[in-house]
């Protein structure tokens, strides 16, 4: 076959026809002279002849029927011209197409912006915190008694989980109805990794003296309450009563009772939260490190709130609610509590800032004796009255309500207290885990800061401390939970964190 034609007659398309056939049906008078005409495929070409006695035949010829060898085209039918919108191809494809484009785009903006979301750690516990360094009430003081050696909470037993068999778990759980921090990517942009990275390397505290670095990456952690009154007011306070007539006080066991303040009439008044300790950074996007007790009370009033509905009640406040936050050179901002270990004295902790000075963390196992380390917190020592009116100025603020929880404390409490010493010895403590004991000064609220070197490289957690005595001399022996064991925990839930 020298060539292959279609010829259009209406919305009809008929073909292929050869030249030969075309002439023949002319002469029958079957093929119209105006009828459009389309090159097919075809295994050779058209004589010169035979292509002129085509465009002189047909008026109307399709772009590839011309007077010289025509461009050879695929062999598909030309679509009638009367398809819905004027589409060439049916309207179904299009349809098709534009829905799979919608659902890639969609999958990839998942795929770039997703982020994994860590749950709260679901073990809460009851761990005693009289003897540890950094308690969480500021009213608590390291027992400095002569001639007795605290020894009876040396070994603190760690938190079990609510519902877990009493064995040390290996792996944290979670509490899926626990607070659930916010989800943001912190992912680097590809194609401006090495400037960012450059960037984050520059916030890296390097040097244990920098005051400006430290002072924004060691923060005040305050645990308190925020709520709106019954006027409508919002507020923030530190503490909040919660009130037992003399028939429940009496109902209470003694541990509980010594708690309370109990007046003349009977009746028992106990503040709930109001405690303080401390924290640092250690990733430049928020993350934070502190004391699993630091927080354990409000954490369990979050998990808990039939005292939070009483109190609501008694003081018909429209709203309360329990609340964490994280005071870093006098700003006080909300932290989500990110994670609760179920085997260390830890807790991490996130607030809302996106360029922040960390400290490396170190991922040594061993730390010489005599090193000297330098320890940072916010002790509760410090916020102390030197007289009887400021203890009482102090006591009073533990119940007060202002727009801002900043505004419960004197400027000079914001300022970190930085003390030095020197390593003694590393213990390992079955319940606690490997701890470094040191003489850098700690008291109650210094709990959750951090013990560092001379480069700024994190060693351990401060947690609690005794006071022994030799010779009517007492001296205090501090602990801090040594950072290497809890690298797996921390890793799985801080992206950015640095390890040397």
């Amino acid at each position: 076959m020298p060539a292959a034609w279609w010829v259009r007659r209406g919305a009809v398309v008929d073909g292929p026809f050869t030249v030969d056939q075309l002439k023949q049906m002319a002469g029958n008078g079957n093929l119209d002279r105006k009828a459009p005409i389309r090159l097919g495929k075809t295994t050779k070409w058209v004589e010169a002849q035979r292509m002129g006695w085509l465009c002189e035949y047909f008026e109307t010829t399709s772009q590839t029927v011309t007077d010289q060898i025509p461009t050879e085209v695929p062999s598909a039918p030309v679509a009638p011209p009367d398809l819905p919108s004027g589409f060439t191809y049916p309207w179904y494809l299009y349809a098709i197409i534009g829905t799979g484009t919608m659902i890639v785009l969609a999958l990839a903006l998942l795929i770039i912006f997703e982020h994994p979301r860590a749950d709260v750690n679901s073990s809460v516990g009851d761990v005693t915190t009289n003897d540890r360094g950094g308690n969480n009430t500021d009213e608590e003081n390291i027992d400095d008694t002569p001639e007795q050696q605290r020894t009876d909470h040396e070994d603190p037993k760690p938190h079990q989980p609510v519902g877990s068999p009493t064995e040390k778990s290996n792996a944290p759980t979670t509490n899926k109805s626990g607070p659930e921090p916010s989800v943001k990517s912190r992912t680097l942009d590809a194609e401006s990794g090495v400037a960012a990275s450059s960037q984050v390397a520059d916030l890296l505290i390097a040097n244990g003296t920098d005051e400006k670095q430290i002072s924004q990456a060691v923060g005040l952690v305050v645990c308190g309450w925020k709520g709106v009154l019954e006027s409508g007011s919002h507020f923030e306070a530190r503490g909040t009563p919660i009130v037992y007539d003399e028939r429940e006080v009496k109902s209470l066991d003694a541990s509980h009772q010594e708690r309370l303040w109990i007046s003349d009439d009977g009746n028992g008044w106990e503040l709930l939260l109001g405690g303080s300790g401390s924290c640092f950074m250690v990733s430049p996007d928020g993350y934070m490190l502190t004391n699993k007790h630091v927080i354990e009370d409000l954490y369990s009033t979050l998990n808990d709130p039939s005292p939070v509905g009483r109190i609501q009640k008694q003081f018909a406040y429209q709203r309360l609610q329990p609340t964490v936050w994280v005071i870093l050179e006098g700003t006080a901002r909300e932290a989500e509590i990110v994670q609760v270990s179920a085997n260390f004295d830890l807790a991490i902790l996130r607030i809302d800032v996106n360029r922040s000075p960390y400290f490396k963390l170190a991922a040594a196992d061993q730390l010489p004796r005599l090193t000297s380390v330098l320890s940072f917190g916010f002790p509760a020592v410090a916020r102390q009255g030197l007289n009887d009116e400021e203890d009482i100025l102090e006591w009073e603020n533990s119940f007060d309500q202002k727009k801002k929880i900043e505004s419960l404390f004197k400027p000079s409490d914001f300022e970190y207290v930085v003390t030095r010493g020197n390593v003694n010895v590393i213990q390992y403590r079955e319940l606690s885990g490997h701890l470094i004991q040191h003489n850098a000064d700690i008291s109650a609220g210094n709990s959750g800061g951090p013990l560092v070197d001379e480069n700024g490289l994190a060693w351990g957690i401060n947690t609690y401390s005794m006071t022994q005595a030799s010779g009517g001399i007492a001296s205090g022996i501090f602990h801090a939970l040594m950072m290497q064991q809890l690298r797996s925990e921390i890793d799985h839930h801080v992206r950015r964190c640095k390890w040397e």
